[in-house]
């Protein structure tokens, strides 16, 4: 039988992937309908050595972008090495109508440098009228 293949030889361009990534989660939020910002707490299990990114969204739900709030068609978040912590703001827009709580989704899509344990949170506009 012939000898067994040689293993591959890995090049700079076909490094694994690194083991261990720390997970980024999103946290929810609410504000009261006064036209402040809303913000959505993004936080990594642990501090790394080089730059985390993360790219997010909004999404309606009962409350309807450009109406309750700003909405944010794609946007990227840097967590700078040693950080553990950064925040996504999403303005509330004022209005003059009663109506109930009304809720939106920011959610978390292709990180590098991490994995996504909590993708999703969910933002409740509270009424002040």
């Amino acid at each position: 039988a012939p000898p067994p293949p040689d293993p591959p030889t890995l090049t700079d361009e076909d490094e694994p992937p690194p083991q261990n990534l720390p997970t980024i989660s999103i946290g929810n939020a609410q504000e009261v309908e006064d036209g402040l910002v809303m913000e959505f707490p993004v936080t990594l299990s642990e501090a790394t050595a080089h730059t985390v990114t993360v790219d997010y969204a909004t999404e309606e739900g009962t409350a309807h972008e450009s109406v309750d709030y700003g909405g944010v068609w794609h946007s990227t978040l840097r967590i700078p090495p040693g950080a553990i912590r950064r925040t996504i703001y999403v303005v509330i827009v004022e209005d003059v109508r009663r109506e109930r709580a009304e809720a939106f989704q920011v959610v978390l899509s292709n990180p590098t440098g991490a994995t996504i344990a909590k993708g999703t949170a969910t933002g409740t506009v509270i009424d002040n009228d």
